[in-house]
């Protein structure tokens, strides 16, 4: 006869972290945590931002210039801004130093007008550094298809290492098509969930 067979024992009492983990799902793909904050399903590289109050798909920061994040609907938009600003910054301060280097042909009665050229030199000249080397730092995550947030934190990300520990970048699919996600994303899936800023 066949061996008796023990009673089924009851499960154990779930612990807040398997609780946690039980919310877990699948979401385009990509594996959910849950956001304590907004009790929802947080997908892969959205994170919960403090200052809206929100989740954030494709989170790249909050950006006090805009009162807003940069995430999946606006980084593009974000990005043609930071472009439109250096490139007027650069113009002005281009501008304004060559007026100062010509010898104009008429002397100016008073000093006015190369006051306020100097001082646009002076304002525009380091805005367009600062600006350039801001513009550099969303080029590079442009092509490389990884957020601001992403690239600071990547270290404790899970996803960002490889089985043998190294770092690497799961979302990189070539500079071209990395940029191409970049200006012209896809709409989150979980749109109806969650803001893409």
């Amino acid at each position: 006869s066949p061996p008796a067979t023990p009673p089924a024992a009851s499960p154990p009492a779930a612990s807040p972290v398997a609780a946690s983990a039980a919310t877990a799902m699948l979401l385009g793909g990509a594996v959910a945590r849950h956001c304590h904050a907004c009790a929802q399903p947080r997908p892969l590289r959205a994170k919960h931002c403090r200052a809206c109050g929100r989740c954030v798909c494709d989170f790249d920061h909050h950006c006090p210039w805009i009162n807003n994040c940069v995430g999946a609907r606006n980084r593009s938009s974000f990005y043609l801004f930071i472009s439109l600003l250096l490139a007027d910054a650069a113009a002005v301060a281009a501008l304004s130093a060559d007026a100062l280097l010509e010898p104009s042909p008429h002397p100016a009665p008073d000093e006015r007008p190369t006051t306020l050229l100097w001082l646009a030199l002076a304002v525009a000249a380091p805005a367009s550094l600062l600006l350039a080397r801001f513009w550099l730092h969303r080029t590079r995550n442009a092509l490389a298809n990884l957020t601001t947030n992403e690239r600071l934190n990547r270290r404790r990300y899970a996803h960002f290492r490889s089985p043998n520990g190294a770092l690497v970048n799961p979302f990189d699919r070539g500079a071209a098509r990395n940029c191409i996600a970049f200006l012209c994303p896809a709409k989150p899936r979980t749109a109806s969930l969650l803001s893409a800023a």
